[in-house]
């Protein structure tokens, strides 16, 4: 079999997660779905988060909770969620983007008659809070609702994805984006946009 990009030579990683962190994990990524279902297009009974990806995130929340390492096949992880492979590894994909998820391919250096050689084996997975991308974001902007009956403003430092579309189907007001190296000065500046989001909830309140 070919090497996969990327791939290591480990063991799958020790997750360490108590009982406040996966609750508050779970709690956060329960609110990304449940508003990402509000904001979603006519006739889709879902919206970004498919129903298999949010049960592929619960069985790798049951297998870091039961085991602390998590690398199961993907059939496996396919039986446990109650889906079919395919779907399985374009939920993976999405959580990966939304950042609740790290993915390790991992391989296997064995011995044959004509020397060593490596195989990949399974993907290790580590369950985490975003730290970065849409899934930081979106948490951080739902925390501020939850706490506050005001407007708030987060910064992420980049994420990876649609921008700007990906804003509106999870149901935020907009984003502010700008160049990188320019500084803030008040006022308008062409290095400063703001996007926003016309059907969000937030936007027909006002």
């Amino acid at each position: 079999m070919r090497q996969r990009p990327g791939s290591v030579i480990a063991e799958a990683p020790l997750v360490t997660l108590d009982r406040n962190e996966r609750t508050r994990l779970v709690w956060k990524f329960r609110t990304l779905t449940r508003r990402s279902w509000v904001a979603k297009d006519t006739g889709r009974h879902r919206g970004v988060i498919t129903r298999t990806a949010e049960s592929v995130f619960g069985a790798l929340m049951y297998l870091t909770e039961k085991y602390g390492r998590v690398f199961p096949s993907l059939e496996g992880l396919a039986h446990l969620a109650m889906g079919c492979k395919q779907s399985v590894v374009t939920a993976l994909a999405d959580l990966e983007r939304l950042g609740f998820v790290t993915r390790i391919r991992r391989i296997r250096q064995i011995t044959t008659p004509l020397g060593f050689t490596t195989r990949q084996i399974t993907n290790a997975y580590r369950v985490h809070e975003p730290t970065s991308g849409l899934g930081l974001l979106a948490t951080l902007v739902f925390a501020g609702e939850s706490n506050s009956s005001t407007p708030s403003a987060h910064v992420v430092e980049s994420y990876n994805g649609a921008g700007a579309l990906n804003a509106c189907n999870l149901g935020l007001e907009g984003i502010v984006s700008k160049r990188k190296e320019s500084p803030y000065r008040s006022g308008r500046s062409p290095d400063w946009l703001k996007m926003k989001n016309a059907d969000a909830p937030a936007a027909s309140q006002k």
